[in-house]
């Protein structure tokens, strides 16, 4: 996005104060909820002693690591570090943009519900999908971060539940 488009968007967020107070309730909430949903997974599968508890672990951990270095090989600067503006919600740090890891997990996370429980994992991935939108939107992300985040979780998830 250029700094225009930041810039008209956190215009409309502040001049619509419910709709800045959405989105960073959501930006909030959205990912604290995965982080709580996947121990309960895990717990879930392990009190019943399911097979797939070490797939369940592993494959998310996988992404996790893998998107952790991706991050700081690349050391993308998030969109508030090149333009003048201010994002909407606060973040500590520099660099570390690309991908999103809060979109990886959500997304791997997702795919790990959905390998369990088909329906939770496509109630999870629009969740993920709006994590996703709502890091742009905040002006945390650029949308190739979001994406390549998304496809990283995704392609984990795919390949890891699914294709092994």
């Amino acid at each position: 996005m250029r700094t225009e488009t930041y810039r008209k968007l956190s215009a409309w967020f502040y001049g619509h104060v419910w709709a800045y107070k959405l989105l960073v309730r959501l930006n909030n909430f959205l990912p604290a909820l995965f982080y709580v949903l996947y121990p309960v997974l895990l717990g879930i599968l392990a009190a019943r002693g399911d097979a797939r508890l070490w797939r369940v672990l592993c494959v998310p951990a996988a992404a996790f690591g893998v998107c952790t270095v991706v991050r700081r090989l690349v050391h993308a600067p998030r969109p508030y570090e090149r333009v003048w503006f201010e994002p909407l919600m606060v973040h500590d740090g520099t660099g570390n943009s690309f991908p999103s890891r809060h979109v990886t997990s959500a997304a791997v996370i997702a795919a790990a519900y959905g390998y369990v429980w088909p329906l939770a994992g496509v109630v999870l991935g629009v969740a993920a999908g709006c994590i996703a939108v709502g890091r742009v939107l905040a002006g945390i992300h650029y949308p190739q971060d979001v994406l390549a985040g998304g496809v990283l979780g995704a392609g984990f998830g795919l390949v890891g539940f699914w294709l092994l």
